[in-house]
């Protein structure tokens, strides 16, 4: 049975489908700032859903779909970096800052390449063991 062949559902994306049992979700670190606007991270009506197997991984929401260091990453990496952090590039616009103060944008430290791709493998883990 596929999970769409019921009548009594009609797609909507933010809805899963009832004859979906279990829901595992690694979502990513929101002080990243790795495209919130893909559903990287937790959406607030998810907080307190218990149907919901969940953990964190401070990876990018390229880590989290299983290629860590690749889509926006180098950007990424760039705005946390200690020589170019995130409030250094506030300078860059208004547009820059509003985004990044109102999504929770902050310096993670330790942030790199080796925490980008060791996260990555523990959220795709956590899904596979599932």
């Amino acid at each position: 049975e596929g999970l769409f062949s019921r009548d009594g559902y009609r797609y909507n994306s933010e809805v899963m489908p009832p004859n979906v049992d279990n829901i595992v979700i690694s979502y990513g670190n929101p002080k990243l700032g790795s495209r919130p606007y893909f559903n990287t991270c937790e959406d607030e009506e998810d907080k307190d859903r218990d149907d919901i197997e969940k953990n964190y991984w401070t990876t990018t929401h390229g880590g989290i779909g299983g290629t860590p260091m690749d889509g926006d990453y180098p950007g990424v990496e760039k705005m946390q970096s200690e020589n170019n952090g995130w409030k250094e590039r506030i300078k860059e616009g208004a547009v820059y800052y509003a985004e990044h103060i109102l999504l929770g944008v902050d310096h993670v430290k330790g942030y790199g390449a080796e925490m980008e791709c060791s996260e990555s493998m523990k959220a795709d883990m956590f899904i596979r063991n599932k």
